[in-house]
């Protein structure tokens, strides 16, 4: 049985022997935060790395206990109850690609502009602005991959149209895909729960991993932002200190854990560390994190 502890402790002496300890950087007076969205196929690992991504990052940067915070897509808000409910099949009827697309697409408003956070604090954007890491458990690359990936009743939801519905949604900073053969998923997932939820067998999950694999080369080669087109992303106008919290860098870095370097045999420790030495290595370089004075 792995220890959550020991794991959590091994990886944080290995970041900071690394890069030693960190702090945020400071922007018009301020302390600014940064995005990490972790992604990938269900029985890829994301919530457990997540979690415990979170737990290493309040170890290694300063103030870390109470300025990293961990959030999950779908919330718990009203409307990521429905989704909720769809997702484990009790809501059949709004099981289609457009529907959940617009379904996603406003609990995700939620969770970036109103959602009660922490104080004062209301969505996921004004903590980053305050000052806060925060760590998605998904966001809305799943949407893009999960959403695009089939057409139950013929009315499939291209990507490019998700995009458009999400134009609000600023890009993660650092996009973290867990990528993982959909057969181990579908193992682990057997092994982790009794009920299996949409999308959980192997064939639907291979094509939602093809779907994936496309979305982040393409974010590689064309990244979200800065972009030739600035007046569909929306979200421009929403941000406070839009020049804060996104530099002149395109984003979001895209951090790929192949699958043949995290098989199982490797153990949740060797993945996670391999996850945050990468997050934590392209936030020095892209100037997110910077060495403690």
């Amino acid at each position: 049985m792995v220890c959550r502890e020991e794991v959590v402790e091994h990886v944080t002496a290995r970041v900071i022997d690394e890069f030693g300890k960190l702090e945020l950087r400071e922007c018009r007076g301020g302390k600014v935060g940064f995005m990490v969205a972790l992604e990938g196929i269900d029985g890829s690992g994301v919530s457990t790395h997540s979690k415990l991504v979170v737990d290493v990052l309040k170890r290694v940067v300063e103030g870390g206990w109470y300025r990293v915070l961990y959030s999950k897509e779908p919330t718990r808000g009203p409307l990521g109850f429905i989704l909720w409910e769809v997702i484990q099949g009790f809501l059949p009827d709004l099981d289609d690609p457009p529907i959940l697309t617009l379904l996603f697409a406003a609990d995700r408003f939620y969770h970036l502009y109103t959602m009660p956070i922490s104080g004062n604090l209301k969505g996921i954007v004004d903590a980053l602005a305050s000052g806060y890491i925060v760590v998605l458990d998904r966001y809305k690359y799943s949407s893009l991959a999960y959403q695009s990936a089939f057409a139950p009743r013929g009315r499939k939801a291209p990507m490019e149209w998700i995009a458009v519905v999400n134009a609000y949604a600023p890009p993660a900073h650092i996009l973290v895909y867990l990528d993982v053969d959909p057969q181990t998923a579908v193992s682990r997932i057997a092994k982790d729960r009794l009920d299996v939820h949409l999308f959980e067998n192997a064939a639907k999950l291979g094509v939602v991993r093809d779907s994936f694999l496309k979305l982040v080369e393409c974010l590689r080669e064309n990244p979200e932002y800065p972009s030739e087109n600035l007046d569909h992303l929306l979200w421009l106008r929403t941000i406070p200190h839009r020049d804060c919290l996104y530099p002149p860098k395109p984003w979001p870095y895209v951090l790929i854990i192949e699958e043949a370097s995290r098989g199982i045999e490797r153990g949740v420790e060797e993945t996670l560390e391999q996850i945050v030495l990468g997050l934590v290595g392209a936030a020095i370089e892209r100037d997110l994190l910077v060495p403690r004075k």
